[in-house]
């Protein structure tokens, strides 16, 4: 990667704040301790005394080929609970669906190591986001498996999932925890942890091994969006050939041309769909 930054990647390089994920996952990981403080605001219940990081690359290497690029930070406390939290700043359909995919691979990587079922650690999967997810102005949302015909009976997988909303007006939370969801939103508070956290944000951005770092993780971003990009384009032309070719109106070469495949992809999709002639 190279050193020098256009004026335009600099400028977005200095504009980024703890509500980036790239940020936010820099200030998290580079103390351990500091991660160990914010997620005792997030979860005042339990009693967090430290945390570690776990596979902390993994979090990162798992997504070109697979889910996208992630950043979350993936960590584990002395009571063997496991704790993934990634920030959110945009509004994507797919969030809930993606707290199920990181619920799994937290389970996954205990698996992995060969735990068995009732070893599976409780775990908190945690999306703290720049909007409100669901529309209900609550500061947080708390999900459990429970019972739908009962819902005073809960499932007891030890799952738990957790949406913060930095814009929210409702619910009961600390005036700690209010203290960091007013530094999401870009509002300045005289808590100390939050001036510590303003204080790791300069000190990641002034780091040039982690804007270099960044500049990698946004391109890798920026590709593996093209690339889904490709896919589904593809995706949408065998789909058009599948149908022109049960119409049975254009010959292989008209297909072809129409689409922009080859022959040979062509067959191969007739084939697949039983319509392969000779």
């Amino acid at each position: 990667m190279r050193d020098d930054l256009t004026i335009e990647e600099m400028r977005k390089w200095e504009s980024l704040d703890i509500s980036n994920a790239f940020i936010f996952y820099r200030v998290m990981r580079d103390n351990p301790e500091r991660c160990c403080r914010l997620l005792q605001r997030i979860l005042p219940e339990l009693d967090i005394k430290r945390v570690e990081f776990v596979d902390t690359e993994k979090s990162i290497d798992e997504a070109p080929n697979s889910r996208g690029v992630r950043l979350d930070a993936f960590a584990g406390d002395d009571e063997n609970r496991k704790y993934d939290i990634e920030m959110q700043v945009n509004n994507e359909d797919n969030i809930p669906k993606r707290s199920r995919y990181n619920q799994s691979m937290v389970d996954s990587q205990m698996l992995d190591k060969g735990a068995m079922y009732d070893e599976l650690p409780d775990s908190y999967v945690i999306f703290i986001c720049k909007f409100d997810l669901f529309g209900r102005e609550l500061y947080r949302y708390t999900f459990r498996n429970v019972c739908r015909e009962d819902e005073s009976l809960e499932l007891g997988d030890g799952a738990e999932k957790i949406f913060l909303n930095p814009k929210g007006t409702k619910g009961d939370i600390s005036k700690e925890l209010k203290a960091f969801l007013d530094l999401i939103n870009g509002i300045h508070t005289e808590d100390s942890f939050v001036r510590e956290l303003e204080d790791a944000v300069d000190i990641v951005k002034k780091s040039s091994e982690a804007r270099r770092a960044y500049m990698t993780w946004d391109m890798d971003i920026r590709v593996a969006a093209r690339n889904a990009a490709s896919e589904a384009k593809m995706e949408e032309k065998q789909q058009m050939v599948a149908r022109l070719l049960r119409q049975g109106k254009l010959s292989y070469d008209d297909i072809s041309e129409c689409t922009e495949l080859d022959l040979d992809k062509i067959r191969q999709i007739a084939n697949e769909i039983g319509l392969l002639t000779t």
